[in-house]
């Protein structure tokens, strides 16, 4: 078991204490429960830093952080008044970042009721099937997709259209101003928030996300990544994923910083924002990242961005040292989280792009443990491979409706396979269930992709299992390469050869102009197994 590494320091566990709660003993920020929930740390930061931009959004709207708690206040009150919204209420929410996304967020958290978060992304069927599984009480949504939950508002859901908020606030017309509000009612044990983690709409299941658990990973999240009121970040990700709510929006109220919102991905826009606004921190996915370097001009280096964080799934090492020399004084810091981990999990000690151990996803947060199981659920020694387990004040304690064998004594199967060597450094090298089973040599396709990497030519690649009737398994690649590029399948083998055993060089190569991508911007290897096993067995490889 890893809990508690000296690597963060003294500084990094000051104020916590332990806490009992759902039957189990809690290592958790004091300051987490005091102040109880996200409306309570927005108040916190507008009284310190009123006059300070909060966030800036597509448009260029700038609200400060006074203007963002009386907008907050006037929007619970309008929930609480006009809509009958009352605490513990599901309310569902499908809009783009956005001003009006982040008062609806703190406006629910006031009331003590629940955001449940719906994705812009996903079709109209999936949608209804998530918010009929959470039971909303009401839907708050962009105008373009009221026409969505006719249904519900049959059966008495309120629906709350707005507009995209170019030409005015969206909630202008759903406030009530008066000179004293509600005082707020949420508390750590409440629900905050519900999260429905990847997969089909089926597969789906609704991450519990409590106050506590939110408060801690932010908290947790400043100490080890160090961030300051000074610091200017954007969300390149929709803020209805865990990444963009909690680890950027809900840190930087509590920092005190400053957020750029962006509707949807544009790597051109961002990186001229960036550029422009002296951005000093983005925290991403590998795809986004691998993205923004499309948009290096030539001997550009970025001197204003001082650290990045990549969760989401391992990032090429070959990228983050190309993104290291883009912007020279950045510290990458590699970190791991989940949805059921609030985002918080481990975060790589200073900076990985330099380091020996490029790699690793780093070291436990403070307040988490970690343990690597076999399948028979035993704690393997230092060193071998097992699947990642995790507990602690970031961890859900449930999911939504359902007793889920994820959860056991506390402890969340996670579903990933890594790690940790001596120094109490983690390694993530696949998902359990993306392992390529080669005549029952287990092969992780991470370090197979990072050799790939290696080629100047390939710009994304992706590595998996293909069905194959003497070994089980074989392995295929899928591989992309920048613009004006050419590869041939024998040139990816030969240069592989010297870098990897004969049976981790693919038998299988293809070359894609884009590698797919799930919803969540994720690379796609479950489409990708099905699309190669079906094709590869249909010509005989």
């Amino acid at each position: 078991m890893v809990k508690n590494p000296v690597c963060w320091g003294k500084d990094a566990y000051e104020g916590m204490c332990t806490w009992d709660y759902n039957g189990f003993s809690y290592e958790v920020y004091q300051e987490s429960l005091t102040l109880k929930c996200m409306y309570q740390v927005l108040k916190q930061t507008a009284g310190r830093r009123p006059d300070a931009v909060a966030v800036v959004d597509y448009w260029g709207h700038r609200c400060t952080y006074r203007e963002l708690l009386e907008k907050t206040d006037r929007f619970a009150e309008y929930l609480k008044d006009v809509r009958g919204v009352k605490k513990g209420d599901h309310i569902g929410m499908m809009l783009y970042n956005s001003i009006e996304l982040c008062v609806m967020y703190l406006a629910l958290s006031k009331l003590g009721a629940v955001l449940v978060s719906l994705p812009t992304k996903f079709k109209k069927e999936e949608v209804s099937a998530l918010a009929g599984m959470a039971k909303v009480a009401g839907i708050i949504c962009n105008e373009e997709y009221a026409d969505w939950f006719g249904d519900f508002k049959k059966e008495g859901t309120f629906i709350l259209p707005i507009g995209n908020g170019e030409k005015e606030y969206g909630f202008s017309s759903c406030e009530v101003v008066k000179e004293t509000y509600a005082e707020c009612v949420g508390e750590p044990e409440d629900t905050a928030v519900i999260l429905f983690t990847s997969g089909t709409t089926s597969m789906s299941k609704g991450a519990v996300i409590r106050n506590f658990n939110v408060l801690h990973a932010v908290i947790g999240y400043q100490r080890v990544l160090g961030t300051s009121p000074s610091d200017k970040t954007v969300t390149p990700a929709p803020m209805y994923h865990i990444t963009g709510m909690i680890a950027v929006f809900s840190l930087y109220v509590y920092a005190g910083g400053m957020v750029y919102l962006f509707r949807k991905f544009e790597p051109d826009k961002i990186m001229d924002t960036v550029r422009r606004e002296k951005i000093t921190f983005i925290h991403s996915t590998p795809t986004v990242f691998i993205k923004l370097l499309e948009q290096k001009l030539p001997d550009e280096q970025i001197d204003s961005i001082t650290a990045m964080a990549v969760g989401s799934s391992s990032m090429p090492i070959q990228k983050i040292k190309e993104l290291h020399e883009w912007m020279p004084n950045m510290k990458f810091r590699t970190c791991y989280g989940l949805t059921e981990t609030t985002s918080l999990g481990t975060c790589f000690p200073g900076d990985a792009a330099i380091s020996p151990h490029c790699g690793s996803s780093g070291s436990p947060a403070p307040g988490l443990e970690f343990a690597v199981w076999d399948e028979k659920g035993k704690e393997v020694p230092t060193g071998e491979l097992g699947e990642i387990m995790i507990r602690g004040a970031a961890v859900l304690c449930n999911y939504l409706g359902i007793d889920s064998d994820l959860i056991e004594d506390h402890w969340l199967h996670t579903g990933d396979i890594g790690y940790f060597n001596e120094e109490g450094l983690i390694w993530i090298v696949d998902r359990k269930k993306d392992m390529i089973n080669y005549g029952g040599e287990k092969v992780p396709g991470f370090d197979i992709e990072n050799a790939i990497y290696k080629m100047p030519e390939v710009k994304e690649t992706a590595v998996f299992g293909v069905k194959d009737e003497t070994f089980g398994e074989i392995v295929g690649a899928a591989i992309s390469l920048h613009d004006g590029m050419t590869l041939t399948e024998e040139d990816v083998r030969e240069f592989l050869k010297p870098l990897l055993a004969k049976y981790k060089i693919p038998r299988i190569i293809e070359f894609m102009e884009e590698i797919p991508k799930t919803q969540n911007n994720k690379i796609n290897k479950k489409y990708l197994r099905e699309y190669f096993n079906q094709k590869y067995k249909s010509t005989g490889v």
